[in-house]
Formats: structure tokens, C-alpha cells, sequence
């Protein structure tokens, strides 16, 4: 996992839409991606194979044209050099990692079964910000993201703007 966020351009906050345009389109989203860990490298070149396309083919891609704001426009040099956003195993197995090693850790909510963060937790020992998209889609006009704020993993519409952070495998 890359130590910072990623930020590029005059995106001064270092948030980025998903896809915006994408938005209640992708029909074909159970085998765009996957939410499997190791799936994050292959899941991010398939959506910049289609972002690429700019909505100039028949299917869910028709009309799904590109935004400036939409991160994978931003990301496609990262990608040569190996670098993805990962998956929604993929952060699962972050969140994880850095649960278990934090000196305050995150509270147990029985009610809702998620984490509760605790002051000290992963967020601000680790420089995370609250919330990063992973590359699994969800439905039609959804993807799943990271949300470090509650120690979850949920879903936003792709014309939400969210972190990203890049994964790599050495």
C-alpha cells in the first residue's frame, strides 16, 4: 500500500469521482471486477480499459463518457508502473492489519457490526483519510469503498468523490 494519497492535479482536497458518468450503467458489473483479494490490479485495468472508450460502444458503456474528475483518468502511468487501487478484499485485509496493531483499538458495535473508531486509531496514527475507493464495483451505480472513520467497508455512487490510496505487489 502506497504511503500517501494520491493527489495530482489541481484536485487541492485529493478526492475523485469513481466513474460519474458510469452512474446506473454498469449493468455488467458482477464480471467487470471483483471484491476478491488480489483481484485490485486486474479489476483497475479493466475499468480504465473502458473509461478509455468514453462511452463510444453498445452496452453500459454507451453514453458513460469521461469526466476530468474521475480517477481513472489520473491513475493509467501509475498503472503502467504497477500500481492499482485495491480491491474490496483487498482493503478488508488493510483494515484488518492495521486493527489489530493499533495501540487504542477500534470498538466492537454489536448492534450494527462494525467498528467504532476510538481517539488514537488507525486514522490518525497512520495518516489514513476516512474514506478510499477500491476498484470492485457494487451495482449498476456503486462501488465499494474503505471508510476509516467507522472501520467499514461500504458502498458510495461513483459520482461521489472519495481518497484513493495505490496498491502494488513486489
Amino acid at each position: 500500500m502506497a504511503l500517501e494519497d494520491f493527489r495530482v492535479g489541481s484536485f487541492e482536497n485529493g478526492t475523485y469521482y469513481w466513474y460519474r458518468n458510469a452512474y446506473g450503467r454498469m449493468i455488467t458489473y458482477e464480471t467487470d471486477t471483483s471484491t476478491d483479494f488480489g483481484t485490485g490490479y486486474a479489476n483497475t485495468g479493466k475499468i480504465i480499459e473502458i473509461w478509455n472508450k468514453n462511452g463510444e460502444e453498445e452496452g453500459w458503456i454507451a453514453g458513460a463518457t469521461q469526466d476530468d474528475h474521475d480517477i481513472f483518468k489520473y491513475i493509467q502511468s501509475e498503472y503502467a508502473k504497477g500500481w492499482y487501487i485495491p480491491s474490496r478484499g483487498e482493503w478488508g485485509a488493510f483494515a484488518d492489519y492495521f486493527k489489530k496493531r493499533t495501540e487504542n483499538r477500534l470498538t466492537h458495535n454489536y448492534e450494527s457490526g462494525s467498528y467504532v473508531a476510538n481517539s488514537g486509531n488507525y486514522n490518525s496514527l497512520y495518516g489514513l483519510s476516512g474514506y478510499y475507493w477500491s476498484s470492485s464495483q457494487f451495482r449498476t451505480g456503486t462501488a465499494w469503498y474503505a471508510y476509516f472513520r467507522t472501520g467499514s467497508i461500504d458502498r458510495h455512487d461513483v459520482s461521489d468523490n472519495d481518497y484513493v490510496r495505490l496498491g502494488a505487489t513486489f
